[in-house]
């Protein structure tokens, strides 16, 4: 911090203070000498009242030089914690104007945008910025190194600023700035903010990058937020924020409910809830929602017929501030059921896992559509040469207690995985005896994530931690209250394992031991996956002889084997239905030759020509990459896989605005604290607030009402003491009068 002056050449004027010691020295009166040898009494008095006059007098001296003193440092106007001598538009600086252009960002208010708002306010800021000066334009959703510019050149970078479908967070944006500003040599350094400080735009688990170096510079960085958020009271939006399901592969035929949800902020809302399949509007629903509520809409339950269908659902009634929340786009694949493979020494074996993926009540009804149909296999009586060819037909298959499996047939379930498909192992009594069709075989060693050890017995023993991380988990339902539930299956007996380098363990014991491992197989065709459980997933009558209680003790198996299919066939990571700014996976089929790709955005716009994907890998589209602006990328995307001398095959995903710019909840002053550094930044509500604190933070703050104040306690303390030293005293008796009654 410093203190500066506007008019440093008065500063002078302080020596003024010593006026009153030379008047005092040229007008001091030589006292006259009365001399009373023989009255003691009144000498000593005398001296007495000379010694408080010669402190009044220095009082009163030091008063008028103070007075004088701060007279003169008035007239120089002293300011507190200035960076520059002078006015900002005296000095060249360095400024970097940091844009939240995040799609809160196009609320409208009184006819503006925030950004447009935001624009109007930097080019004001620019028009008081001198020509000399380095401008660094920084855009939030593309947080790039920036470049230094003249103030006419970033008037134009500003004006082509435009609301981004997904942006980085402005921490980003700032540790940038604050690099820019640091590196140029200029005796001003300021980074300006503009933001509506929703929390959406910020990362408040993520440092500012460069802030150290700016508590470190002795110069320092004047750091400005303009908050350009609505007042509260004037704030309102009906959105909807979440549908369920999303979208994703359905069954044919079934029927489908569609939750969706909408929320209401600011005041009351009635709208109505428009439903749209393939463009065709099917149905409508008129809502009532209270102020600052969400509420779900009656549920929508469309059937499809196996197929890719486009489902819109649209907000229509009164229009609000910020429109692009009004809609919502999902694209679900239907195809016929999915069909698995059950294979067991036993029947037995088999039947709680077919049950659970394949419930038997749904088998015995032709009107009823199944998701998954199961196909169970006894091992004694499959063909391999047969099971080898119909395997395609399986998205998964599942070997469930196997005593022996021979070495052929571990090579043809090789074979599969490498394909792209999946393998579920499961243990269990018949394995326990003998290992070596499981540890020796090399197609099996080629497979198994771990090698098989020994049995071991267990009391008050069940399941513990889940790979979270995993979207076996992730992928379907509430993760947590799935692995409380399995917590609370007793385990009787575990296989002791050791997991190879690369295994993956999905889901451990209470003691950490492996319950679940994965391992990845990659070949020519496909990358599979491989499941072992280190407990089996059969159960018998005889309690004496059952590994576990899993099959029957709550819902958890069942969820658990329903997971595990669609996460086998790659369906939990296949989402067709994403936000702006996440990454659409679309299956290609390995077996046919494509010329080339090419995505149709909802805008008018043309095609994009897409990247082919690499052999056995599916066609990643990144729609952050996609550089369109809203009106472009929200919608329905349709794909065309183009291949030579046939028909295109035709693809498509839906892309939606991110969900969190829907919440137009504040930062808090404690985060922005936290993030920026508490007394380390200033926050305007209005231009006026900005120029004010921009001006405390480059000029200071100034001291002349301060200074005006003492002088006016110093006129009123010299006065005081004149009138005491200048008083009358009352005259003294004679003293004859006085010693009259003394006796010689």
């Amino acid at each position: 911090m410093s203190s500066l002056f506007i008019n440093a050449g008065l500063v002078a004027g302080v020596a003024l203070a010593v006026i009153p010691v030379i008047l005092h020295l040229f007008m001091k009166q030589t006292p006259k000498r009365v001399v009373f040898p023989a009255l003691r009494l009144i000498q000593r008095r005398q001296e007495t009242t000379r010694k408080k006059l010669r402190v009044k007098n220095w009082l009163l001296l030091l008063a008028r030089m103070a007075l004088l003193a701060l007279m003169a440092l008035a007239l120089a106007r002293p300011r507190f914690d200035a960076k520059i001598q002078a006015g900002d538009a005296d000095v060249e600086s360095a400024v970097a104007l940091v844009f939240d252009t995040s799609l809160s960002m196009a609320y409208e208010h009184q006819d503006k945008t925030r950004l447009a708002e935001a624009k109007t306010l930097a080019e004001k800021l620019l028009e008081r910025t001198r020509n000399g000066s380095q401008v660094f334009v920084i855009d939030s959703a593309r947080a790039v190194e920036p470049v230094a510019m003249s103030p006419a050149s970033a008037r134009k970078a500003i004006q082509g600023l435009e609301i981004e479908p997904a942006n980085q967070t402005l921490n980003q944006g700032l540790g940038l700035a604050y690099g820019a500003v640091l590196g140029a040599e200029k005796p001003l350094r300021e980074v300006f903010v503009f933001t509506d400080l929703t929390q959406s735009a910020w990362g408040l688990a993520q440092q500012v990058a460069n802030l150290d170096r700016v508590e470190k510079d002795k110069q320092g960085v004047g750091t400005y937020v303009m908050n350009l958020a609505v007042p509260l009271a004037e704030r309102n939006d009906v959105a909807i924020v979440r549908v369920e399901p999303p979208g994703g592969i359905v069954g044919q035929d079934e029927p489908v409910p569609i939750r969706t949800f909408v929320r209401s902020i600011g005041k009351p809302a009635k709208r109505t809830v428009e439903f749209y399949l393939d463009d065709q509007k099917r149905d409508q629903k008129v809502i009532d929602i209270p102020a600052n509520t969400e509420v779900e809409v009656p549920p929508f339950l469309p059937r499809f017929n196996a197929g890719l269908h486009r489902v819109t659902i649209r907000l229509e009634g009164e229009p609000d501030p910020l429109p692009e929340n009004d809609s919502y786009y999902a694209t679900f694949e239907v195809r016929p059921a999915v069909k698995v493979l059950v294979l067991s020494d036993q029947a037995l074996d088999a039947e709680y896992v077919a049950n659970a993926i394949d419930p038997e009540a749904l088998r015995e009804r032709a009107d009823q559509p199944r998701p998954y149909q199961v196909d169970q296999k006894r091992l004694d009586q499959v063909d391999l040469a047969s099971l080898r060819t119909s395997l395609n037909n399986y998205v998964s298959v599942f070997l469930l207690n196997a005593k022996s499996p021979s070495a052929d047939l571990w090579q043809i379930l090789d074979d599969y995985v490498k394909s792209g498909r999946g393998l579920v192992i499961g243990v269990g009594d018949r394995v326990a005896f003998d290992f070596s069709a499981y540890n020796d075989s090399p197609s099996a060693r080629q497979l198994l994530p771990a090698t098989l050890k020994a049995v071991t017995i267990h009391q008050d023993y069940s399941f513990g931690k889940a790979d979270l991380g995993s979207t076996l988990f992730s992928g379907g339902g509430d993760a947590r209250a799935l692995i409380t539930e399995l917590s609370q299956v007793p385990v009787y007996k575990t296989l002791e394992v050791e997991p190879i380098a690369d295994a993956r363990v999905l889901l451990s014991y209470q003691d950490d031991r492996p319950a679940l491992l994965e391992r990845v197989v990659t070949g020519p065709r496909g990358t599979g996956r491989v499941l072992l459980w280190t407990t089996a997933l059969t159960r018998v009558p005889n309690q004496a002889a059952n590994w576990n209680e899993f099959p029957i003790a709550n819902w958890s198996f069942f969820q658990m084997m329903n997971q595990t299919v669609p996460y086998l066939a790659g369906e939990t990571t296949r989402k067709l239905s994403v936000e702006a700014g996440e990454t659409v996976s679309l299956p290609v089929d390995t077996e046919q030759r494509f010329t080339d790709f090419n995505a149709q955005p909802p805008g008018r716009v043309p095609p994009i020509r897409l990247t082919e994907p690499a052999p056995g890998r599916p066609l990643s589209i990144s729609t952050r990459l996609l550089n369109l602006n809203p009106e472009n990328l929200f919608g329905q995307w349709n794909v065309l896989a183009n291949r030579a001398g046939a028909e295109p095959v035709r693809l498509g995903f839906s892309v939606n605005p991110p969900a969190a710019e829907s919440n137009l909840a504040a930062l808090e002053p404690t985060d922005l604290d936290k993030l920026l550094g508490k007394d380390q930044y200033k926050v305007a509500s209005s231009p006026e607030e900005l120029v004010r604190k921009r001006t405390e933070g480059t000029v200071g703050r100034e001291l002349f009402p301060w200074v005006m104040l003492l002088i006016l306690l110093l006129i009123t303390a010299e006065s005081a003491l004149a009138n005491t030293f200048y008083r009358d005293q009352p005259s003294s008796p004679a003293p004859a009068t006085r010693l009259a009654g003394v006796r010689s």
